[in-house]
């Protein structure tokens, strides 16, 4: 049985409000909405002028859902009010009341069961692709960050000459963080396929929704892609000669950067990347509380800030970050050398086994650790671990 109604927007508010509080005093298995597809009917349609309602439908499976007062009057003001910006979209709670408000941490973690599920049964070639974007988006963020840490800035001083003014290096970190959070914004939001963030995958593999030979194939493609995008990009950064910018600080900033991660030991590269994927995964993990773009951007940009900040080591960064730094080094000419001052000798670390064995490897191996062990499996073991027993 279904009916049709037309909502006019300029009495919207009134009618609609008349009808579920009518529709509310009869018994919960005699309702006639279905709210939920109600506020999607109402939503999908309001653009074009006129709220048409259609499919009113006795449910007779399951108890009709409620709407709270606040709810009521956010459909009076849904469609002539700015608030259908922040309001979209609408969802339900455990309880089948409707609920605009973040999603809590156990929905999240039902949430990333079931993005990890369709992460690992991608087809390869698309999950191959998005992971080279992947790439890509993290070393724009790198882009970003060494761009905005170069170098220093003039002051004036007492007697009118100007002086050149290093950063202090707090400041200076919380920028770079707060600029290469656009890596990962560009991945949660405009979607791809990021070896860290992966990570979490371990949640759905752990519940059994996603066999080991899906989740080890999932992580080599996606890690793959990754650095290729990663080095794509430098070399295509390469060709920019953007590093000759700002007298060549930006380039010298890049080699800086670089030479400093090739110089870890081993195990101290492991911890900075446990606690580095640590903290992205902790990023992705609240984006699955988000309702919003919005939402989203704002839980990622804390943490991430944070990792850069603290000088935390992340994989796939790092596969921008040192190959940028290696291709300076070898093809750069003697007039970029000159207006920095420095020789390729004074990097003379940066070197491919370097890279691989005192960096790469270290922290990726610390990057499961902390992404997949301290985040994945201890919120699978808090919130999913019953569904599987």
């Amino acid at each position: 049985m279904s009916t049709h109604l037309t909502v006019g927007s300029s009495h919207v508010g009134h009618r609609l409000r008349r009808d579920i509080v009518a529709d509310r005093q009869r018994p919960a298995g005699s309702r006639t909405y279905d709210y939920r597809n109600l506020f999607v009917k109402l939503h999908n349609s309001s653009a074009r002028g006129a709220w048409n309602v259609v499919d009113r439908s006795i449910l007779t499976e399951k108890p009709a859902t409620t709407i709270p007062l606040f709810g009521q009057l956010v459909v009076g003001l849904y469609r002539n009010s700015a608030l259908s910006i922040f309001l979209n979209p609408y969802d339900m709670s455990m309880n089948n009341e409707l609920r605009i408000d973040a999603l809590l941490p156990a929905d999240m973690a039902a949430k990333a069961e079931a993005i990890g599920v369709k992460k690992a049964n991608l087809d390869v070639m698309s999950m191959f692709v998005l992971a080279v974007l992947a790439g890509a988006f993290i070393a724009l963020g790198a882009i970003f960050a060494t761009t905005v840490t170069a170098g220093a800035f003039g002051s004036t001083l007492p007697n009118g000459s100007t002086a050149a003014t290093t950063w202090p290096t707090g400041w200076q970190r919380l920028l770079g963080g707060l600029v290469f959070s656009l890596g990962l914004i560009l991945v949660v939001v405009g979607g791809a396929e990021l070896f860290t963030g992966n990570n979490l995958i371990v949640m759905a593999w752990a519940n059994g929704k996603v066999s080991t030979r899906l989740l080890g194939l999932n992580w080599l493609v996606v890690y793959v892609g990754n650095f290729v995008g990663s080095v794509a990009t430098a070399v295509l950064m390469l060709w920019t000669r953007q590093y000759e910018f700002s007298g060549g600080q930006i380039g010298l900033q890049a080699l800086t950067i670089a030479n400093h991660k090739v110089g870890l030991d081993f195990w101290q590269a492991m911890m900075l990347g446990i606690l580095c994927n640590a903290l992205v995964c902790l990023a992705v993990w609240l984006t699955y509380s988000a309702r919003s773009t919005t939402d989203k951007i704002v839980a990622i940009v804390p943490p991430i800030t944070a990792f850069v900040a603290a000088g935390f080591e992340h994989s796939v960064a790092n596969m921008y970050f040192i190959p940028m730094a290696m291709l300076i080094k070898s093809t750069a000419l003697s007039e970029f050398w000159a207006t920095v001052g420095r020789t390729p000798a004074d990097f003379a670390n940066l070197t491919m086994t370097n890279f691989l064995v005192r960096n790469l490897i270290p922290v990726t191996i610390g990057n499961i650790i902390g992404g997949a062990v301290l985040v994945g499996a201890v919120y699978w073991f808090v919130y999913l671990r019953k569904s599987s027993e």
